[in-house]
């Protein structure tokens, strides 16, 4: 039976976070990757500044494009919104790959076409099946995303909320391709409970739906259809790929740590509920998990518990005023880009929260400070 010190499930940014941590650590580190890399994972694949600081291989990997301004839309106004930071846009297959190869370079060891099959946990020992072998790990990091299976395995019990997205890879004209490459559109009135978005890449544009409403999402794939064919830039594409996804929100698991096994990234339910966006969380996520089992392997046991505070005080902490903001935004699209458009100074904060450079809490206590001014405006 094959002994490591840490076996991870999955090898997207989470889990080859983990990876490179534990590997600088001299930790022996297992990755089991049920597919084979590169392999396409639907995502918008946009990493903010919050990501490039998590990461420094975020930092280093070269994007598809740099979108320096976000338009934001409904079906009145579109408003440019220059990004104080520019947004780097990936394809997640090529940035997963990458993310690996580093965490394999640093000595970790990757197993692909290797699902995970069971877990049983002792005081002292994790079993893992993986088909009909069994491996033992001091430490299972489960960071196979939405739809894996450690989670369930190890006794967590299930995450309670997820939004849904669908997207579509679409080959356009090159005319409409280059519109994007250094921008990205946002229309919040595309679908209700949150929005339709376009993300340039190298060769095509990346083009989708996101809704936290679950009334919303059997309507997602006609609602993305309506929305390439009442585009301009997208009615004439030619779709390449289309893939659905769950994003599961933060807030949706009251803990990440049982026993020898920590969840990150998609598994712990750490995507931001206003934007959907889970890289930056996934590699902050997966970075402290192989911190922590890193430093449980030195006999501090009490840095498992650590990490799990540190996901809900200190990552979902923050997204708590993402998801008062994502309420406001959700059920007042219309009026809330009139009040951006008419005030340069909410331009600019939204701006900052979208590109990673504004906590959400800042961005809340500034709106709340503002009620009175607002309030003001609306009354005449």
């Amino acid at each position: 039976m094959m002994t490591y010190d840490v076996v991870i499930a999955g090898s997207g940014p989470a889990g080859a976070s983990a990876a490179e941590a534990l590997a600088r650590g001299g930790a022996r580190v297992l990755m089991l990757e049920k597919a084979t890399l590169p392999r396409y994972k639907p995502c918008g694949g946009g990493l903010t500044v919050r990501a490039r600081a998590a990461s420094d291989a975020a930092f280093a990997f070269a994007p598809e494009t740099m979108a320096t301004t976000m338009y934001l839309k409904d079906d009145q106004r579109e408003l440019a919104c220059p990004l104080p930071a520019p947004i780097a846009m990936t394809m997640r297959n090529e940035l997963d790959a990458f993310l690996t190869e580093r965490a394999v370079a640093m000595g970790a060891t990757l197993r692909e076409g290797t699902a995970l099959m069971s877990v049983e946990i002792t005081d002292q020992v994790v079993r893992i099946g993986v088909g009909k072998e069994q491996i033992k790990a001091r430490y299972l990091i489960g960071a196979d995303g939405a739809n894996g299976v450690t989670a369930k395995l190890s006794g967590f019990a299930a995450g309670r909320e997820a939004a849904t997205a669908i997207e579509v890879e679409l080959a356009v004209q090159d005319r409409q391709r280059l519109r994007y490459a250094d921008r990205a559109l946002l229309d919040f009135t595309a679908t209700p409970g949150g929005y339709a978005w376009i993300f340039g890449k190298a060769d095509h544009l990346s083009v989708g739906v996101y809704t936290t409403d679950m009334r919303a999402r059997r309507e997602l794939r006609p609602r993305l259809a309506a929305f390439i064919a009442g585009h301009p830039d997208l009615r004439q594409g030619r779709v390449l790929l289309q893939r659905g996804h769950l994003v599961p929100l933060a807030g949706g698991r009251k803990t990440r740590c049982k026993g020898l096994v920590l969840l990150a990234g998609d598994a712990a339910a750490l995507a931001d509920p206003l934007t959907g966006e889970g890289i930056s969380y996934a590699l902050a996520s997966g970075r402290r998990a192989g911190m922590a089992a890193l430093a449980a392997l030195s006999g501090d046991t009490a840095a498992l518990h650590a990490y799990d505070r540190y996901l809900e005080e200190d990552l979902c902490g923050d997204l708590r005023y993402a998801r008062w903001v994502a309420r406001i935004a959700y059920h007042f699209p219309r009026f809330g880009l009139r009040l951006t458009e008419e005030h340069p100074g909410l331009r600019a904060l939204t701006a900052s929260a979208i590109s990673g450079t504004l906590e959400y809490r800042t961005l809340a206590g500034r709106l709340v400070r503002g009620a009175p001014k607002l309030l003001r405006y609306l009354g005449g």
